[in-house]
């Protein structure tokens, strides 16, 4: 039995933890959510269209990636001159199916977070097509996803 003057600490033995020590995920009671493109912000309704946010990997294995409720395109194109940006506007429309023409950066031309205005598409299509895209899978889209 410890007595108190044994120069050995409740904190040692496994009564109390450490103030650094943090308890994983899985034990807080709540699990991380599934990415999701279901969130407002990322696919939002606009004035004959709809209001695509994207966030553009420029020197990338092409691909997309639904990861922390956003839509990641990867590129393999350089962010000069607005290559990296003109790939992602083609893989955007390749994936909602519709023409190159239709889509057009909204904002972002020198950021790497990007809103792309698709025309003639309501939200709900478009979430649905790039759903279909990735395969209902958060994290899919291949290298010959986009190409």
């Amino acid at each position: 039995m410890l007595e108190e003057g044994d120069g050995i600490s409740i904190d040692q033995v496994g009564g109390r933890r450490s103030a650094g020590w943090r308890r994983p995920f899985w034990e807080m009671g709540s699990t991380p959510k599934e990415p999701t493109l279901r969130r407002q912000d990322v696919v939002r309704a606009f004035p004959g269209g709809v209001l695509v946010d994207v966030r553009v990997r420029p020197r990338s294995r092409p691909g997309w990636v639904i990861a922390a409720h956003s839509l990641v395109i990867r590129v393999a194109a350089a962010p000069l001159g607005g290559a990296a940006t003109e790939e992602a506007r083609r893989a955007l429309a390749k994936a909602l199916g519709v023409a190159a023409s239709r889509v057009s950066l909204h904002r972002g031309e020198r950021s790497r977070t990007k809103v792309f205005a698709v025309a003639g598409m309501d939200a709900g299509e478009a979430r649905a097509a790039l759903t279909r895209a990735t395969g209902g899978r958060p994290g899919a889209g291949g290298p010959g996803a986009i190409a």
